[in-house]
């Protein structure tokens, strides 16, 4: 792509499109993280669950200040809130108007 005559030395061309790409990423996210919450709202038990793991995980970060907390961590320890999540995202994708 970025060999292509029309962008090769079109640096506004290439900011354009990384911008794009950044944005719609991000917007991606926000539509998928407000869907999670939506569905947590209306299903406490599913609020209940993800709770039970997200304040403990929290907690022990608080309580050892120097301990970041990591991916790794969170893989671990969110097994249902990351469940939930992939659930939103089945039920309704945040691209679902541009797949066919």
């Amino acid at each position: 792509m970025l060999g292509e005559d029309l962008i090769k030395d079109n640096y506004q061309v290439i900011e354009d499109d990384i911008l794009t790409f950044f944005f719609a990423g991000a917007l991606t996210i926000q539509a998928s993280t407000s869907n999670l919450i939506l569905y947590s709202i209306n299903l406490p038990e599913v609020k209940t669950k993800m709770l039970a793991e997200i304040d403990p995980l929290m907690n022990s970060c608080l309580d050892n200040i120097q301990e970041k907390m990591t991916l790794e961590m969170a893989e671990e320890k969110l097994v249902y809130t990351r469940y939930a999540y992939m659930e939103s995202l089945r039920i309704e994708p945040p691209a679902s108007l541009t797949t066919f």
